[in-house]
C-alpha cells in the first residue's frame, strides 16, 4: 500500500465494542500487516477501536469476513463484529436482503435482521476446559474456557465493578495456558436481574 493511498472505512459500535469496517469485496487491498491494523485502530482519537473487519467476497456464502483484533492479530471471528458487519452491508453497501450467510475463518454463520435488531446464529457453544485455577497477582480465579466460534474465558465474580477488568482481562488474554492465540475474557456477576451483569 502506498503512503498516499486512502482507505474508505466506516466506524460501527455494537454492545460496547467499536470496529472499523472496510469493503474489500473487489480484493483491491493488500494483505493487512499487524502494524497497519494497529495504526488504523489507533487513528480514532478518544474512541478505542476493538477490531478491524474486512468484508470480502466468498464463493460459498454471500460474503466473507476477515477480523483483526486491535493488536494486529487475525482472529477467527467476533460476534459483535458480525452484527456490525450486517448493518454495514445494509446501510453502506446496499445489501438488499434481511438474511445473510457469512463465511468466517471458523464456520459459516446465518445473520438475519428483525426490526432494528441483528440476530446471529452462532451455532452450539462447546466446552474447551472447565474449572481452570489461575492467579493474577495474589488473587486466584476459577476460569471456564468455552468456544462460541472463538475461544472465550468466562470468570464468575461477586462484583464486576470491583474487578480491574482491563488489567486482569489483559493478563488472562495472553496467559501461556491459552497458547499463542490467546483468548477473549469475560467477567460475569450473577444478580437478580436478567441478563447477568457482564464485562
Amino acid at each position: 500500500m502506498s503512503r498516499s493511498q486512502e482507505i474508505a472505512a466506516s466506524h460501527y459500535e455494537g454492545c460496547g465494542n467499536d470496529f472499523i469496517l472496510i469493503d474489500n469485496r473487489q480484493d483491491l487491498l493488500p494483505q493487512f500487516s499487524p502494524g497497519l491494523v494497529r495504526q488504523l485502530c489507533q487513528q480514532e482519537k478518544g474512541n478505542p477501536i476493538d477490531g478491524l473487519i474486512l468484508v470480502c467476497s466468498s464463493k460459498n456464502a454471500d460474503v466473507s469476513m476477515k477480523f483483526f483484533n486491535c493488536d494486529g492479530n487475525e482472529a477467527e471471528m467476533c460476534g459483535n463484529g458480525v452484527r456490525c458487519l450486517m448493518q454495514f452491508l445494509r446501510q453502506k453497501l446496499s445489501y438488499p436482503r434481511t438474511r445473510c450467510l457469512l463465511e468466517t475463518k471458523k464456520r459459516d454463520l446465518l445473520i438475519r435482521c428483525e426490526d432494528d435488531e441483528v440476530v446471529v446464529h452462532m451455532g452450539q457453544i462447546t466446552a474447551i476446559e472447565w474449572n481452570i485455577e489461575l492467579a493474577c497477582g495474589s488473587t486466584k480465579y476459577l476460569l471456564q474456557h468455552v468456544n462460541s466460534g472463538v475461544p472465550h474465558v468466562v470468570i464468575f465474580v461477586p462484583d464486576v465493578d470491583a474487578i480491574n477488568v482491563q488489567e486482569v482481562g489483559a493478563y488472562f488474554r495472553s496467559h501461556p495456558h491459552f497458547g499463542q492465540a490467546g483468548t477473549n475474557v469475560n467477567f460475569v456477576e450473577i444478580t437478580n436481574r436478567a441478563p447477568p451483569h457482564t464485562a
